[in-house]
């Protein structure tokens, strides 16, 4: 925060360039949702209104939000659509040397709701949150494949079809493609 009490990555709801957007007085929209434009200015604060119902997990979303746009200021981030997963990692780990682990969890959480929210209305069109989700399901698929090459072939006698079926357990002939 500057010594004037605003900080210069967020711009007063009544003061942004945008119309057509009612927001609740004196609520505050950074400067990285405000340049994308009204949509993403709705967005953002439909976000706060329609899907948080709690007051405390709304404010302390909103001021979560708001913390990682000013991160993205400070760090030279000009737009909503160049921030990319790595920049959410660089702020997550920033953010674990000052905050203890549920602090840090709870920023991501927010990070993660509210660009998913800004995907389903269209403003954004990847989440960069969610990156590390998809490494590490392909991680786990990749493993489980490796697993499972070096596990031994199971050879059944041909009048165990029925546990074939029930277990899946492929047949000795190459054309039993249904059991595979």
């Amino acid at each position: 925060m500057e010594s004037g009490g605003e900080s210069k990555a967020l711009v007063p709801a009544d003061q942004r360039p945008l119309t057509g957007v009612a927001g609740p007085a004196g609520m505050l929209v950074p400067r990285v949702i405000a340049d994308a434009g009204a949509q993403a200015a709705r967005r953002f604060l439909e976000f706060f209104a329609a899907t948080i119902r709690n007051k405390n997990t709304r404010i302390a979303y909103y001021r979560a939000t708001v913390r990682f746009f000013d991160w993205c200021d400070k760090h030279k981030i000009g737009e909503i659509a160049d921030i990319e997963p790595l920049h959410v990692a660089a702020y997550i780990e920033a953010l674990g040397k000052d905050f203890e682990k549920p602090t840090v969890k709870q920023h991501l959480a927010a990070i993660r709701m509210l660009f998913d929210w800004l995907v389903t209305g269209q403003v954004v069109a990847t989440n960069p949150a969610h990156a590390d989700h998809d490494l590490t399901r392909q991680k786990q698929q990749l493993m489980a494949l490796q697993q499972a090459a070096d596990r031994p072939t199971i050879r059944l006698p041909a009048c165990c079809t029925s546990f074939r079926r029930k277990f899946r357990v492929p047949g000795r002939y190459p054309h039993d493609s249904r059991l595979r």
